[in-house]
């Protein structure tokens, strides 16, 4: 089975995926900023590695240690970590000869943009920019990337509706689903080199 690493191991997507990872009997090396998240992680038998994404040589360093051959999963957002902690994650993973990764970033990145209200370009709009950003640096970089953009996350039980689109589309789902997918594909070689959607159709706006 292959080892992965699970950038934003915390909580979210990344825990869940984290999860997913032990059931199906991967290593599971779950990488967090907040020390709070270690005991319930351990618990469950994840390695851990406490450092910040937004410092190049934690990331450098943690992925020195790991083989090369190792998936990379960054499920990290938020103030610089859109920007600053995933770029060091592709830059260390690029300058380590590793080979894949996946990215979740969301909907509104890159084409998706001209879909968002005016309401949810005001709030999320810088956010949305720098994972476009990150995305666009990913895409020129020789790792065997997928970049997943969910639509808005909900902390719901995982439904198993979610759909994997490559349109722009604005809708919801579940962190659990978004981490479902990423398990799914992360030895997918289809999915290389590609940008999907992730949405649940049977979930509405009016739902939240």
């Amino acid at each position: 089975m292959s080892q992965w690493i699970v950038f934003g191991a915390g909580k979210g997507i990344g825990y869940h995926l984290v999860q997913y990872g032990l059931r199906q009997g991967h290593q599971v090396i779950a990488f967090i900023r907040n020390a709070k998240y270690k005991t319930r992680l351990t618990q469950i038998g994840a390695q851990v590695i406490e450092g910040d994404a937004c410092q190049y040589s934690d990331i450098k360093n943690t992925l020195a240690d790991i083989s090369n051959n190792s998936i990379i999963f960054s499920t990290i957002g938020g103030k610089n970590a859109d920007l600053t902690g995933n770029l060091n994650i592709i830059k260390s993973a690029e300058t380590l000869n590793m080979r894949r990764l996946l990215l979740v970033t969301s909907v509104g990145c890159g084409d998706g943009w001209k879909y968002l209200s005016s309401k949810a370009k005001a709030l999320f709009g810088m956010s949305i920019r720098h994972k476009s950003m990150v995305e666009c640096y990913l895409k020129t970089s020789s790792l065997d990337y997928t970049i997943l953009r969910p639509g808005g996350l909900l902390n719901l039980p995982a439904t198993g509706n979610h759909q994997r689109i490559q349109l722009p589309q604005i809708g919801l789902v579940t962190r659990q689903d978004i981490a479902i997918e990423l398990s799914n594909i992360a030895e997918n070689k289809l999915t290389y080199q590609q940008t999907y959607t992730v949405i649940d159709p049977n979930l509405s706006f009016n739902m939240k």
